[in-house]
């Protein structure tokens, strides 16, 4: 895992304590990663439209395994994530989509990459929309152990990326954490 860059370094400059209202004052930090990716989708109705963005939690444990929720019938997984609306607070949906989503509470350690995601339409030569991803560290307060009220969703610490994962958009997401 890199090093990373704690909520509260940002909300001394932001002025706000552990939130991240604004995820663009990430955008010209040299500490943090920031990057693009574009997004096609078939038609302009994708989860993220009328929302600002997309928290993603990689939470990791003592043994240095990663939390991740696992599609059964593809075995591909995903680290915890959660969408934002534009007046809600980045840090505050990551702790609470991951105890909603897992059953686990987390401690956020820190913000590891922030990625400007571009909505696009097949066929079509412009971006409809642009969202951002803010993809943080965390660790669990307890020992609890995970679980998934999602049919076909398990959530499982795992210490490797599934194999399922190679060429998912996640997949870069959960090598920040694990390989």
């Amino acid at each position: 895992m890199s090093e990373h860059t704690h909520p509260d370094e940002i909300a001394a400059e932001s002025a706000t304590e552990r939130h991240l209202p604004d995820p663009a004052v990430l955008a010209d930090r040299e500490d943090i990663d920031y990057c693009e990716h574009t997004f096609v989708h078939e038609d302009g109705d994708f989860c993220e439209r009328d929302y600002a963005g997309r928290a993603i939690v990689g939470v990791t444990n003592d043994a240095g395994e990663v939390l991740l929720q696992i599609h059964q019938e593809s075995g591909a997984g995903v680290l915890p994530n959660v969408k934002v609306a534009s007046d809600d607070d980045y840090v505050a949906e990551a702790v609470r989509g991951v105890s909603e989503q897992t059953g686990i509470d987390v401690e956020i350690e820190g913000i590891e990459c922030c990625r400007l995601a571009k909505h696009d339409v097949e066929g079509e030569d412009t971006s409809i929309d642009a969202t951002t991803h803010v993809v943080l560290s965390a660790s669990p307060v307890s020992d609890d152990d995970p679980h998934s009220d999602t049919d076909g969703v398990t959530a499982e610490w795992r210490d490797a990326v599934p194999e399922a994962n190679r060429g998912l958009p996640a997949d870069d997401d959960v090598r920040l954490f694990v390989e």
